[in-house]
Formats: C-alpha cells, structure tokens, sequence
C-alpha cells in the first residue's frame, strides 16, 4: 500500500532524548489512528557531521508518501496530531494543508495565505515578511537580501501594493503539510539559518499550490529557547530533558 504521509526529522546525537519522545508520540498517534501502512517517519540523526541543509535534501529525497511534512526533535505535536491531519490528506483534493504554531508555549500563530500571513510575494522577486516571531524580523526583501526593517515602509509597503500580492506562504517545513511532488521540486539552500522558511517560501514562488486548507487548531508547538536550543552551526548546551528511552518501532520508523 502507497504511503500517504512521510514525516521527516532531522537530529543530533545529543539530543536523542527529544528525538525519542517525540518519536514515541508519533508511534502512539499513529497506531491509535490505525495508520501504521499509510505514515512512514523517517530520521536523519549524526553528530554534527551534516549541515541541515543537506539532512533535509536527504530526507525530502527519500520521501515516499503523497504527502510530506517536517518537524523538530525537540519540539511538540498536539494530542490530535495525526488524526487531523490525515482526516484531510485522505481526501486527496489539497496540494497545502496549514495548522497553527505555537511559539514559546504561549504565543500561537496562523500560517495561511487565508488567514494570518507570514511571508507574502511580489513580482520582481520582491517579498515582505510581516508579523514574524521577533519585532526586528519584519522586512521587506529583494531576491532574498533585506532591505528594509522600517515599520512604516512596510506597513505602506503592503496597503498600497497589496493587491499585487501573488501568494503568501507559511514559513518552515513544519507548519505546513505539502503535496511531495511539489516539495520535491525545491531543494534546501545553505544558510546560516531560516533554511526551512527560505525553502517554504521558494516552493510559493513556483507558484504550483493550486488548492490549499487551513485546519483551525494548534497542532504543533515550538519550543525554541535560544539559551538551549543547538544547531548545526553552533555547540550550545542542550538542555537535559527527564525521560527514559523506550523502543522504537522500525515498521514506523525509518532511520537513514
């Protein structure tokens, strides 16, 4: 049986505890749902080795379900997770399925050219982010360089020149769940960081999202804190988490 949803996640060695919690979630809701032959998870976990980057070419690349969606070792899945967003993929009619973030625990965030936007674009490889995750992240941006941080240009920006908007996009590959055949079209840039929000928002440029759906609830939530939180670019401590490694079950989880 074809794969409907493949769920992609890329790690760290030491923060195999996250991974493992999340992972077990994921196989909980999974099986609840009776999806064990419809959802595939697949893993990229090294010790720095890779850039993230290239962890998510790889793991886009052997992607095997219709559909496919991202998320963060150390981040969390609401308890409806799976269910909800396979009530919708079973029904094969959407090439983009949004869902709200919650950012910090505290602050939620819709991301939906429908609804709340994040990053919206214009011809002449001009984009405007607005209501980001900081004050000092909202821009207007040419082919990808900033240009402007000014409040009051972008606010004037967006009035006078909205109805020029072609499309506007979630930021990261973990807000939104993406027909693979699109997703596979755009690969992961190197950077510094926000790899993931450039690639979303290269995957709307292409303008192949033909028919999007927004499901009204926080199913994901982001727990960066920046005093912890590692990447590939930087050794930071990883905060120890209380939690005892369980067994994984390979029929659902793939490690590459």
């Amino acid at each position: 049986m074809k794969k409907l949803l493949s769920i992609g996640i890329p790690s760290i060695v030491e923060r195999s505890k996250h991974l493992n919690r999340l992972l077990k979630e994921l196989e909980k809701q999974i099986k609840e749902n009776n999806c064990e032959k419809l959802i595939e998870v697949i893993v990229f976990v090294d010790d720095r080795d890779t850039p993230l980057y290239e962890k998510c070419n790889r793991l886009v690349n052997e992607v095997r379900g219709e559909y496919m969606v991202g998320l963060g070792d150390d981040d969390w899945i609401a308890s409806t997770y799976i269910k909800d967003i396979m009530d919708i993929i079973k029904l094969k009619i959407y090439d983009h399925i949004t869902f709200n973030m919650v950012y910090k625990k505290d602050k939620i965030m819709e991301f939906s050219y429908k609804y709340k936007h994040f990053s919206h674009v214009f011809p002449l490889n001009i984009s405007v982010r607005y209501g980001t995750y900081t004050k000092d992240e909202d821009c207007i941006l040419y082919k990808n360089k900033k240009i402007t941080k000014n409040k009051f240009l972008i606010f004037g920006f967006l009035i006078v020149f909205q109805k020029f908007i072609k499309k506007s996009t979630c930021p990261t590959w973990t807000t939104m769940v993406l027909k693979s055949d699109i997703g596979k079209q755009v690969k992961y840039k190197e950077l510094n960081s926000e790899e993931d929000m450039l690639w979303a928002l290269t995957v709307s440029q292409k303008n192949l999202i033909k028919k999007e759906y927004n499901i009204k609830k926080n199913l994901y939530y982001y727990l960066y804190d920046k005093k912890f939180t590692s990447t590939n670019k930087e050794t930071v401590l990883v905060k120890e988490i209380d939690y005892v490694t369980q067994k994984i079950d390979k029929k659902i989880v793939k490690f590459i």
